[in-house]
C-alpha cells in the first residue's frame, strides 16, 4: 500500500510540472509595420465652383448680349462663383480660377454680382498675377432701358459715342459717388445701366445693364445683369 500511494505521489508531482511548462494563453499581438485602424469620421464636402445658373447669348450685326443669371446667391460663398466676366469670349471665372494663371487673370474684363460691378484690378490685392488684370473702366449712363436694344440693334457705335462724350470721370467701379470720390457709394439697384470701355487692344464698348437684384443675404432669390458689348462680329463663340 505504501509503494502504491508512493506511485500517485509521483503521477501527480509529474502532472503538475507538465502543466507548469505550457505556455500561457495571450491575445495575438499586431504585426509591427500595422497600426490600428482609425476611426473613420464622414467629411464635410465643400461646394465647388458656381458657374451662372443661365447664360442666354444674342449675337447682333454689331454686337453681342449675354443675359447672366444667378439664382439663389449667397454672399458666404461668393469667392465660389464664376462672377469674372470675359467680352472676349463670354467665359466666367471664379477667384481662384482667375488666379490660376496670368493668360486666366488677362481673361476677365470685369466682377459681376452682389453690390457693384467692377474692374479686375480693383482686386489687386487678391490676385497672384496683378500685373496681368485688366483696368476696364465705367461711366454711369443715363439712357432708359427701352433705348439700349433699340442701340444695339440699330447703331452700336453709340457705346463709344457715349462712353467718350460722357462728362462723368471713368472709374473702376460704378455705382459710384462722385461728389465722395467714392465713399459711401450705393448698391446696383434694378433698372441701373452703365457705360464700359475695356482694356483691350482695341478696346471694346459696350453696356451693363442691371435688371433684377437678389439680397445676397436672403439666398432665394435671383440677379440678372445684361451685358452688350460693340462686337465687330469678332467676339469668340464658346463650344457648349
Amino acid at each position: 500500500m505504501k509503494r502504491l500511494n508512493h506511485y500517485i505521489l509521483l503521477l501527480f508531482a509529474f502532472a503538475l510540472t507538465f502543466n507548469s511548462c505550457q505556455p500561457e494563453e495571450v491575445a495575438p499581438a499586431l504585426p509591427t509595420n500595422r497600426q490600428p485602424p482609425p476611426i473613420k469620421k464622414t467629411p464635410t464636402p465643400l461646394p465647388g465652383t458656381i458657374p451662372p445658373d443661365q447664360v442666354i447669348r444674342t449675337d447682333y450685326a454689331g454686337a453681342t448680349k449675354w443675359r447672366i443669371i444667378y439664382t439663389n446667391v449667397d454672399v458666404n460663398l461668393g469667392s465660389l462663383y464664376q462672377r469674372y466676366f470675359s467680352t472676349v469670349d463670354g467665359s466666367f471665372q471664379s477667384l481662384s480660377e482667375l488666379n490660376s494663371s496670368t493668360s486666366a487673370t488677362a481673361r476677365a474684363d470685369m466682377n459681376l454680382m452682389f453690390w457693384f460691378i467692377a474692374s479686375p484690378d480693383k482686386f489687386n490685392h487678391q490676385l497672384t498675377f496683378p500685373a496681368h488684370a485688366a483696368a476696364t473702366r465705367f461711366k454711369p449712363s443715363e439712357w432708359p432701358y427701352w433705348q439700349l436694344p433699340f442701340i444695339t440693334l440699330t447703331d452700336p457705335a453709340q457705346f463709344e459715342a457715349a462712353f467718350e462724350g460722357s462728362m462723368f470721370e471713368s472709374t473702376p467701379y460704378q455705382p459710384y459717388n462722385y461728389e465722395l470720390n467714392g465713399d459711401e457709394s450705393d448698391y446696383i439697384n434694378e433698372g441701373d445701366i452703365y457705360l464700359f470701355k475695356t482694356d483691350r487692344t482695341p478696346a471694346r464698348y459696350g453696356a451693363v445693364s442691371i435688371l433684377v437684384v437678389a439680397n445676397p443675404f436672403l439666398g432665394t432669390e435671383q440677379t440678372i445683369i445684361e451685358i452688350t458689348v460693340q462686337a465687330d462680329n469678332n467676339i469668340v463663340q464658346l463650344n457648349d
